[in-house]
């Protein structure tokens, strides 16, 4: 899979941690995505529960088979089903 392609993929099922937040409360939140919104992550935790985390103002990793990708959450606040289909021009930031 070309670099690119990861930021279009599926993330539901996906292992996820948020590194850094507007919201201090959500920073270190770790664990599946179980739903996905134009806006928002829906994150299940070790012990269960069921974390909502905002993609705005929101850094995340996101943990693929063969890489681990940082990525800031407006860059893909965007519904899933039109994410897929987008193109992202160079100027935007992610890391790989």
């Amino acid at each position: 899979m070309r670099d690119d392609d990861y930021i279009r993929h599926e993330f539901i099922g996906r292992k996820i941690r948020v590194i850094k937040s507007s919201d201090k409360t959500k920073e270190g939140v770790e664990g599946t995505v179980i739903d996905e919104t134009k806006n928002m992550f829906v994150i299940r935790d070790r012990e269960g529960k069921n974390i909502k985390v905002p993609k705005k103002a929101t850094w995340f990793l996101i943990y693929f088979d063969d890489k681990i990708i940082r990525i800031y959450g407006e860059l893909v606040s965007i519904q899933p089903h039109k994410r897929i289909r987008k193109r992202y021009p160079k100027k935007y930031k992610y890391d790989w």
